[in-house]
Protein backbone atom coordinates (compact mmCIF):
# COMPACT_ATOMS: atom_id res chain seq x y z
CA UNK A 1 0.00 0.00 0.00
CA UNK A 2 1.10 3.57 -0.69
CA UNK A 3 0.97 6.25 1.97
CA UNK A 4 -0.65 9.38 0.61
CA UNK A 5 1.39 12.34 1.78
CA UNK A 6 0.07 15.90 1.99
CA UNK A 7 2.50 16.81 -0.78
CA UNK A 8 1.04 14.12 -3.08
CA UNK A 9 -2.49 15.29 -2.36
CA UNK A 10 -1.51 18.89 -3.11
CA UNK A 11 0.12 17.93 -6.42
CA UNK A 12 -2.89 15.91 -7.54
CA UNK A 13 -5.30 18.68 -6.51
CA UNK A 14 -3.19 21.15 -8.48
CA UNK A 15 -3.48 18.94 -11.56
CA UNK A 16 -7.25 18.82 -11.14
CA UNK A 17 -7.52 22.58 -10.67
CA UNK A 18 -5.46 23.21 -13.80
CA UNK A 19 -7.69 20.91 -15.79
CA UNK A 20 -10.82 22.71 -14.55
CA UNK A 21 -10.01 25.92 -16.38
CA UNK A 22 -12.52 26.70 -19.10
CA UNK A 23 -14.89 23.84 -18.21
CA UNK A 24 -18.56 24.64 -17.75
CA UNK A 25 -20.72 22.45 -15.52
CA UNK A 26 -24.46 22.37 -14.95
CA UNK A 27 -25.53 23.66 -11.55
CA UNK A 28 -27.93 21.76 -9.31
CA UNK A 29 -31.18 23.38 -8.20
CA UNK A 30 -30.58 22.63 -4.53
CA UNK A 31 -28.02 24.50 -2.47
CA UNK A 32 -24.53 23.21 -1.79
CA UNK A 33 -21.47 25.17 -0.75
CA UNK A 34 -19.66 24.92 -4.10
CA UNK A 35 -22.13 24.30 -6.95
CA UNK A 36 -19.46 22.87 -9.24
CA UNK A 37 -18.31 20.29 -6.73
CA UNK A 38 -19.37 17.77 -4.15
CA UNK A 39 -17.80 18.97 -0.94
CA UNK A 40 -16.87 16.89 2.10
CA UNK A 41 -20.10 17.68 3.95
CA UNK A 42 -22.11 16.43 0.96
CA UNK A 43 -20.46 12.97 0.96
CA UNK A 44 -23.07 11.61 3.40
CA UNK A 45 -25.78 12.37 0.86
CA UNK A 46 -24.13 10.39 -1.94
CA UNK A 47 -25.61 6.95 -2.63
CA UNK A 48 -24.58 3.97 -4.73
CA UNK A 49 -27.15 1.81 -6.48
CA UNK A 50 -24.46 -0.87 -6.70
CA UNK A 51 -21.33 -1.69 -4.76
CA UNK A 52 -19.65 -3.82 -7.45
CA UNK A 53 -17.21 -1.09 -8.48
CA UNK A 54 -16.24 0.23 -5.08
CA UNK A 55 -12.53 0.56 -4.27
CA UNK A 56 -11.95 -0.61 -0.66
CA UNK A 57 -8.40 0.75 -0.31
CA UNK A 58 -6.15 3.28 -1.94
CA UNK A 59 -3.00 1.81 -3.45
CA UNK A 60 -0.39 3.08 -5.91
CA UNK A 61 -2.50 1.96 -8.85
CA UNK A 62 -5.43 4.11 -7.77
CA UNK A 63 -3.16 7.06 -7.07
CA UNK A 64 -1.75 6.78 -10.57
CA UNK A 65 -5.29 6.54 -11.90
CA UNK A 66 -6.25 9.72 -10.05
CA UNK A 67 -3.42 11.59 -11.70
CA UNK A 68 -4.28 10.16 -15.11
CA UNK A 69 -7.92 11.12 -14.70
CA UNK A 70 -6.93 14.72 -14.07
CA UNK A 71 -6.13 15.04 -17.76
CA UNK A 72 -8.19 13.51 -20.54
CA UNK A 73 -7.70 15.28 -23.82
CA UNK A 74 -7.12 18.48 -21.85
CA UNK A 75 -10.37 18.07 -19.88
CA UNK A 76 -11.20 16.55 -16.53
CA UNK A 77 -13.50 13.53 -16.51
CA UNK A 78 -16.33 14.74 -14.32
CA UNK A 79 -18.78 12.41 -12.58
CA UNK A 80 -22.51 12.28 -13.22
CA UNK A 81 -24.71 12.76 -10.15
CA UNK A 82 -28.41 11.94 -10.42
CA UNK A 83 -30.63 13.88 -8.02
CA UNK A 84 -33.81 12.11 -6.89
CA UNK A 85 -35.94 13.51 -4.07
CA UNK A 86 -33.02 15.43 -2.54
CA UNK A 87 -30.80 12.32 -2.58
CA UNK A 88 -27.77 12.10 -4.85
CA UNK A 89 -26.81 8.90 -6.70
CA UNK A 90 -23.64 8.23 -8.68
CA UNK A 91 -24.79 7.71 -12.26
CA UNK A 92 -21.28 7.52 -13.71
CA UNK A 93 -17.84 7.83 -12.11
CA UNK A 94 -17.85 5.65 -9.00
CA UNK A 95 -14.09 5.09 -9.19
CA UNK A 96 -13.36 8.77 -9.65
CA UNK A 97 -15.63 9.70 -6.75
CA UNK A 98 -14.03 7.17 -4.41
CA UNK A 99 -10.49 8.17 -5.34
CA UNK A 100 -11.26 11.85 -4.84
CA UNK A 101 -13.02 11.16 -1.54
CA UNK A 102 -10.13 9.03 -0.26
CA UNK A 103 -7.58 11.67 -1.20
CA UNK A 104 -9.67 14.54 0.11
CA UNK A 105 -9.95 16.09 -3.35
CA UNK A 106 -12.82 18.12 -4.74
CA UNK A 107 -15.07 16.26 -7.17
CA UNK A 108 -16.30 17.97 -10.34
CA UNK A 109 -19.92 17.00 -11.01
CA UNK A 110 -22.62 17.20 -13.62
CA UNK A 111 -26.02 17.11 -11.94
CA UNK A 112 -29.05 15.54 -13.60
CA UNK A 113 -32.45 15.74 -11.93
CA UNK A 114 -34.44 12.54 -12.39
CA UNK A 115 -37.94 11.34 -11.52
CA UNK A 116 -37.24 7.68 -10.70
CA UNK A 117 -34.60 5.05 -10.03
CA UNK A 118 -35.45 3.68 -13.45
CA UNK A 119 -34.21 6.92 -15.02
CA UNK A 120 -30.92 6.53 -13.13
CA UNK A 121 -30.71 2.99 -14.48
CA UNK A 122 -31.02 4.28 -18.05
CA UNK A 123 -28.33 6.91 -17.43
CA UNK A 124 -25.97 4.32 -15.96
CA UNK A 125 -26.48 2.02 -18.94
CA UNK A 126 -25.93 4.79 -21.46
CA UNK A 127 -22.78 6.21 -19.85
CA UNK A 128 -21.04 3.09 -18.53
CA UNK A 129 -19.78 1.74 -21.84
CA UNK A 130 -16.23 0.65 -20.98
CA UNK A 131 -14.77 -0.89 -17.81
CA UNK A 132 -17.90 -0.09 -15.81
CA UNK A 133 -20.28 -1.67 -18.31
CA UNK A 134 -23.80 -2.42 -17.18
CA UNK A 135 -23.50 -6.17 -16.66
CA UNK A 136 -25.76 -9.02 -15.56
CA UNK A 137 -24.65 -8.74 -11.94
CA UNK A 138 -25.59 -5.07 -11.80
CA UNK A 139 -28.93 -5.70 -13.52
CA UNK A 140 -29.74 -8.51 -11.06
CA UNK A 141 -29.01 -6.30 -8.07
CA UNK A 142 -30.96 -3.38 -9.50
CA UNK A 143 -34.15 -5.23 -10.52
CA UNK A 144 -34.23 -7.52 -7.48
CA UNK A 145 -33.96 -4.47 -5.22
CA UNK A 146 -35.39 -0.99 -4.98
CA UNK A 147 -34.93 -0.31 -8.69
CA UNK A 148 -37.40 -2.97 -9.84
CA UNK A 149 -41.17 -2.98 -10.06
CA UNK A 150 -43.11 -5.57 -8.03
CA UNK A 151 -43.04 -8.01 -10.96
CA UNK A 152 -39.36 -7.41 -11.66
CA UNK A 153 -38.40 -7.85 -8.02
CA UNK A 154 -40.23 -11.19 -7.87
CA UNK A 155 -38.58 -12.56 -11.01
CA UNK A 156 -35.07 -11.29 -10.37
CA UNK A 157 -35.18 -12.25 -6.68
CA UNK A 158 -35.90 -15.85 -7.66
CA UNK A 159 -32.81 -15.88 -9.86
CA UNK A 160 -30.81 -14.20 -7.09
CA UNK A 161 -31.84 -16.99 -4.74
CA UNK A 162 -30.73 -19.66 -7.22
CA UNK A 163 -27.34 -17.99 -7.69
CA UNK A 164 -26.79 -17.66 -3.96
CA UNK A 165 -27.84 -21.24 -3.22
CA UNK A 166 -25.88 -23.05 -5.93
CA UNK A 167 -23.18 -20.61 -7.05
CA UNK A 168 -23.97 -21.35 -10.71
CA UNK A 169 -23.32 -18.68 -13.33
CA UNK A 170 -26.01 -16.84 -15.25
CA UNK A 171 -25.71 -18.74 -18.53
CA UNK A 172 -25.98 -22.14 -16.84
CA UNK A 173 -29.08 -21.12 -14.91
CA UNK A 174 -30.68 -19.84 -18.10
CA UNK A 175 -29.86 -23.11 -19.89
CA UNK A 176 -31.39 -25.16 -17.06
CA UNK A 177 -34.49 -22.96 -17.22
CA UNK A 178 -34.60 -23.45 -21.01
CA UNK A 179 -34.36 -27.24 -20.49
CA UNK A 180 -37.28 -27.13 -18.03
CA UNK A 181 -39.34 -24.65 -20.03
CA UNK A 182 -38.83 -25.94 -23.58
CA UNK A 183 -38.10 -29.65 -23.05
CA UNK A 184 -40.57 -30.67 -25.76
CA UNK A 185 -38.80 -28.49 -28.34
CA UNK A 186 -35.18 -29.33 -27.51
CA UNK A 187 -33.31 -32.02 -29.44
CA UNK A 188 -29.74 -30.76 -29.79
CA UNK A 189 -27.15 -28.90 -27.74
CA UNK A 190 -27.66 -25.95 -30.09
CA UNK A 191 -31.36 -25.96 -29.16
CA UNK A 192 -30.42 -25.61 -25.50
CA UNK A 193 -28.20 -22.65 -26.29
CA UNK A 194 -30.87 -21.08 -28.48
CA UNK A 195 -33.71 -21.37 -25.98
CA UNK A 196 -31.47 -20.08 -23.17
CA UNK A 197 -31.10 -16.90 -25.23
CA UNK A 198 -34.89 -16.70 -25.40
CA UNK A 199 -35.04 -17.03 -21.61
CA UNK A 200 -32.40 -14.35 -21.03
CA UNK A 201 -33.45 -11.90 -23.75
CA UNK A 202 -33.86 -8.43 -22.29
CA UNK A 203 -32.35 -9.44 -18.94
CA UNK A 204 -30.41 -6.18 -18.57
CA UNK A 205 -33.58 -4.19 -19.30
CA UNK A 206 -35.80 -5.86 -16.68
CA UNK A 207 -37.58 -8.26 -19.06
CA UNK A 208 -36.46 -11.55 -17.45
CA UNK A 209 -39.23 -13.88 -16.25
CA UNK A 210 -39.21 -17.00 -14.08
CA UNK A 211 -42.47 -17.87 -12.32
CA UNK A 212 -42.79 -19.82 -9.07
CA UNK A 213 -43.33 -23.16 -10.80
CA UNK A 214 -40.31 -22.73 -13.06
CA UNK A 215 -38.20 -21.61 -10.10
CA UNK A 216 -39.12 -24.80 -8.25
CA UNK A 217 -38.31 -26.91 -11.33
CA UNK A 218 -34.84 -25.39 -11.68
CA UNK A 219 -34.25 -25.70 -7.94
CA UNK A 220 -35.36 -29.35 -7.94
CA UNK A 221 -33.02 -30.14 -10.85
CA UNK A 222 -30.03 -28.65 -9.06
CA UNK A 223 -31.00 -30.13 -5.68
CA UNK A 224 -30.93 -33.63 -7.18
CA UNK A 225 -27.21 -33.29 -7.92
CA UNK A 226 -26.35 -31.33 -4.79
CA UNK A 227 -28.24 -33.62 -2.39
CA UNK A 228 -26.60 -36.70 -3.89
CA UNK A 229 -23.20 -35.01 -3.52
CA UNK A 230 -22.44 -35.29 -7.22
CA UNK A 231 -19.22 -33.58 -8.31
CA UNK A 232 -20.10 -29.90 -8.94
CA UNK A 233 -18.60 -30.08 -12.42
CA UNK A 234 -21.74 -31.89 -13.61
CA UNK A 235 -23.94 -28.84 -13.02
CA UNK A 236 -21.41 -26.00 -13.11
CA UNK A 237 -19.48 -26.94 -16.27
CA UNK A 238 -21.61 -25.70 -19.18
CA UNK A 239 -20.41 -28.39 -21.62
CA UNK A 240 -21.12 -31.29 -19.25
CA UNK A 241 -24.45 -29.79 -18.19
CA UNK A 242 -25.63 -29.52 -21.81
CA UNK A 243 -24.68 -33.15 -22.44
CA UNK A 244 -26.80 -34.25 -19.47
CA UNK A 245 -29.78 -32.13 -20.47
CA UNK A 246 -29.69 -33.31 -24.08
CA UNK A 247 -29.65 -36.95 -22.95
CA UNK A 248 -32.56 -36.27 -20.60
CA UNK A 249 -34.80 -34.70 -23.27
CA UNK A 250 -33.96 -37.34 -25.89
CA UNK A 251 -34.65 -40.15 -23.42
CA UNK A 252 -37.47 -38.46 -21.50
CA UNK A 253 -39.45 -41.70 -21.09
CA UNK A 254 -36.48 -43.70 -19.83
CA UNK A 255 -33.98 -41.43 -18.11
CA UNK A 256 -34.50 -39.99 -14.62
CA UNK A 257 -32.41 -37.27 -13.03
CA UNK A 258 -32.36 -38.94 -9.62
CA UNK A 259 -30.97 -42.24 -10.95
CA UNK A 260 -28.42 -40.36 -13.05
CA UNK A 261 -27.22 -38.43 -9.97
CA UNK A 262 -26.80 -41.64 -7.99
CA UNK A 263 -24.92 -43.34 -10.83
CA UNK A 264 -22.63 -40.33 -11.26
CA UNK A 265 -21.81 -40.54 -7.55
CA UNK A 266 -20.82 -44.20 -7.89
CA UNK A 267 -18.94 -44.15 -11.18
CA UNK A 268 -16.28 -41.86 -12.64
CA UNK A 269 -16.54 -39.99 -15.94
CA UNK A 270 -13.87 -38.02 -17.73
CA UNK A 271 -15.56 -34.65 -18.16
CA UNK A 272 -12.66 -33.15 -20.09
CA UNK A 273 -13.37 -35.09 -23.28
CA UNK A 274 -15.24 -33.93 -26.35
CA UNK A 275 -19.01 -33.69 -25.90
CA UNK A 276 -19.76 -36.82 -27.91
CA UNK A 277 -17.55 -38.94 -25.62
CA UNK A 278 -18.98 -37.37 -22.47
CA UNK A 279 -22.48 -38.29 -23.62
CA UNK A 280 -21.39 -41.82 -24.47
CA UNK A 281 -19.85 -42.28 -21.00
CA UNK A 282 -22.90 -40.83 -19.23
CA UNK A 283 -25.11 -43.22 -21.22
CA UNK A 284 -22.96 -46.20 -20.16
CA UNK A 285 -22.95 -45.15 -16.52
CA UNK A 286 -26.74 -44.72 -16.50
CA UNK A 287 -27.30 -48.14 -18.12
CA UNK A 288 -24.92 -49.96 -15.77
CA UNK A 289 -26.51 -52.74 -13.65
CA UNK A 290 -29.92 -52.32 -15.27
CA UNK A 291 -31.92 -53.37 -18.32
CA UNK A 292 -32.29 -49.77 -19.49
CA UNK A 293 -31.06 -48.98 -22.99
CA UNK A 294 -30.91 -45.30 -23.77
CA UNK A 295 -30.97 -43.70 -27.18
CA UNK A 296 -27.52 -42.60 -28.30
CA UNK A 297 -27.13 -38.92 -29.18
CA UNK A 298 -24.38 -37.45 -31.31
Amino acid sequence: MTTTTPKTKKEIQKSFDMALKGIEVSKPKFKIKRPNYISKKDFSNIHFLFDTNRIPQICKKTLDKAQDLAFHGGNLNRITVCVLKNKMYIGDGQHRYLINNALGLKTLCEFIHVNSLGHIFQIMKSQNTNQNAWDNKQALKFFSGEGGSITERLNYSRLQQLKNSYNVNFSNLWEIQAYCQYANKIRTVEDIRGYSQTVSRGFKDGNYRINTEMFENVKSFLDTFKDNKVDEVFYKNAKVLRCIMQLLVINKNKMRVNRLAKQLTRHKINVYQEEVFIKTDIKKVYERNSNIKLLHVA
